[in-house]
């Protein structure tokens, strides 16, 4: 039987305390059933009776349940004490959803295996939102009100709340729908709103799955079910951090961002720049001192910097990026001027504060685990539209590899992947596709020129520099522009050629064709297809990105190959008899990073580097890997071939 199931938490950090109140289910006839229980309002933990706990794991059990993002639910679950086992998840074998082997558990069910509602909206249409609520009234005609009436409830219980002594209250109001019971415990608002989750997700599967299927899109939906223990793995695992030398980089950038700082605001007040206090997080008053206000009082006020115009933005404001303001400093302001050194002690500011928030951002979720520091941060199939993962909470995927200055320079400063690292006992493994948005595009295209390159092992960058005439470094970012969808007046704001569409035509004529062949594409059909098979839902409006939506898409699909095929072989090797000998522990971009043991590592390096680059291989694409052995330090890994 399907049973649809969702949770309701004390708050969304379920990895800093934050457990389930309430659970409902609804089965495949409409049935419905709900369980609730008191929370602590001075602790915000809930001790549920224990029968009522294992009411719900019978109940469950031997069934295939459906949730609606079942990552969230199952942490949800867990921490109370309910471990599910699913027979069945990987399309490739019947894979068991193995344990993880430090989880202790008090309850037990095993059920066949999950749908998740979230993933098959993703897979069915990639654009639109994938909240249950807005795909409830999209697609089942059901007006959404019920959350209203429960937030009403809640505002009024927490205005109650204040009175009492050492009630914790959430931040926000979404995170105490516990309270209206816990103020009136005749209160059956929180149920009414519950039970119609779990209906709604029962109602969602029961559409998608015929969609899926009508539209042939379940190869698809299949792999990235296969993908979810992988990513919940990723996720309860966490990654090791060191937290002393965290808090000391964090003060060093701040520090480094305050002198900056500071060196700005004397600049500005001793030549009367402005006619207020300078704030360097203000845009405006930094168009002001670069480019003048016409406004200004005084002729100083009024020239400004005399810096000249590079870009606007969408706005119509004159534009104070990064790129404009790199490009001004490179080429556009005389050399030991105060315009140069403005800008300068402007790009260091934006780089060390940046480090800093970066750091700060992973100060804030650090969970201490018995001897480790741990950052769990959540890796989503869903955040974009193109397949590609993205990360939150915090990202995972801003996890910069350091060792360049605010210019772009190669510098010896600290590297931020430095804070993390492996445990006593342990190694990491950094596996990182080389240009695989690039070696994609080659194929897409059948773009000799490029295609001889790489099989040539040739500098792709250098090439287009010598057939456009343009620098190197302006020939990288044409090359990953085309890819991210830049359009014609970016490229040739970064070339410096008017003609910058005719000259890439004739130096890569089937890269242009290609793209005008998906632009039309997608005017007349809405989507484009990957390599894969994906199909990818494009805006009309812009049919421009579609290159991009391919691309991307065609690089996830490679990447989610790789994930399944790598830890198939992690699972199920005898080299790793033990569940902990090897595991993925991160996705960053076009990089998979590996926790083993130090004494299991073996020859796991080369088995796992051939296994991802047969996934390119299967589909068209030739993806060669870069590997690299972390012992200690992420910045001194040792590459290996």
């Amino acid at each position: 039987m399907l049973i649809a199931v969702d949770t309701e938490t004390t708050g969304l950090d379920l990895f800093g305390g934050d457990c389930p109140f309430a659970i409902s289910t609804c089965d495949e006839t409409g049935a419905t059933r709900f369980w609730e229980w008191d929370v602590d309002p001075k602790t915000r933990q809930v001790m549920p009776p224990s029968e009522e706990i294992a009411e719900f794991t019978d109940y469950i059990d031997g069934n295939t349940l459906v949730f609606h993002n079942i990552k969230f639910d199952l942490r949800a679950l867990s921490n109370l004490g309910i471990r599910i086992h699913f027979k069945q998840v990987d399309p490739i074998r019947e894979q068991e959803w193995k344990t993880l082997p430090y989880c202790d558990h008090k309850y037990e069910a095993v059920c066949e295996t999950f749908e998740d509602t979230l993933l098959a909206a993703h897979v069915c249409d990639s654009v639109e939102s994938h909240g249950l609520k807005p795909l409830s009234e999209k697609y089942l005609d059901i007006l959404v009100d019920d959350e209203e009436e429960l937030l009403e409830a809640v505002r009024a219980s927490r205005r109650a709340a204040k009175s009492k002594k050492n009630w914790s209250l959430a931040p926000n109001v979404k995170g105490d729908y516990w309270l209206p019971k816990a103020i009136d415990s005749s209160s059956t608002v929180l149920k009414k709103y519950a039970v119609q989750d779990a209906v709604r997700t029962m109602l969602l599967w029961h559409m998608y799955s015929g969609v899926m299927e009508r539209e042939k899109f379940t190869p698809q939906y299949r792999t990235r079910k296969a993908l979810t223990p992988i990513t919940y793995r990723m996720e309860t695992t966490g990654v090791t951090v060191k937290k002393v030398l965290l808090g000391r980089e964090i003060k060093r950038y701040e520090d480094a961002a305050l002198v900056e700082e500071a060196k700005c605001i004397q600049l500005v007040e001793s030549r009367d720049y402005l006619d207020e206090e300078f704030n360097i997080r203000s845009g405006k008053q930094i168009q002001k001192v670069l480019y003048g206000d016409p406004e200004g009082a005084s002729s100083l006020r009024k020239r400004g910097l005399n810096c000249p115009i590079i870009q606007f933005t969408e706005s119509g404001q004159l534009s104070t990026s990064a790129d404009v303001l790199l490009e001004l400093y490179e080429g556009h302001v005389r050399p030991r001027s105060k315009a140069k050194e403005f800008v300068a002690n402007i790009l260091r500011y934006r780089k060390n504060k940046t480090c800093a928030q970066y750091l700060e951002s992973y100060k804030q979720g650090l969970q201490r685990e018995g001897k480790r520091t741990l950052l769990h941060p959540s890796f989503n199939q869903t955040g974009t539209r193109t397949t590609r993962w993205s990360s939150s909470n915090p990202n995972g995927q801003n996890i910069g590899s350091g060792g360049k200055d605010a210019f772009g320079n190669e510098v010896d400063d600290f590297c931020l992947r430095d804070v993390f690292g492996p445990s006593a006992g342990r190694v990491w493994l950094s596996i990182d596709y080389s240009q695989l948005e690039l070696r994609i595009l080659s194929v897409l295209a059948q773009e000799h020129k490029l295609l001889e390159a790489f099989e040539g092992d040739g500098d792709i960058h250098t090439l287009t520099a010598d057939l456009c005439g343009i620098s190197r470094k302006a020939a990288k970012g044409v090359n990953y522009g085309i890819i991210y969808g830049a359009g014609q007046e970016k490229l040739e704001a970064m070339t410096g050629l008017e003609n910058f569409n005719e000259v890439f035509s004739k130096a890569y004529p089937r890269v242009s064709e290609f793209m005008n062949e998906t632009t039309r594409k997608v005017k007349k059909d809405g989507y484009v297809k990957t390599i894969g098979g994906y199909r990818l839902t494009v805006p009309r409006d812009k049919p421009y990105i579609g290159t991009n939506y391919i691309i991307q898409g065609s690089a996830g699909d490679i990447l989610n190959r790789a994930m399944i095929q790598v830890d198939n072989y992690l699972k199920f090797n005898d080299d790793f008899p033990d569940n902990n000998d090897g595991y993925l522990i991160m996705c960053i971009h076009d990089e998979l990073v590996f926790d083993f043991d130090r004494k299991s590592l073996g020859d796991a390096p080369q088995k796992i580097k051939k296994l991802m680059e047969e996934a390119g291989i299967d589909l068209g694409v030739k993806t060669p890997v870069d590997v690299e052995r972390i012992d200690q330090k992420w910045s001194k890994g040792k590459v290996l071939k």
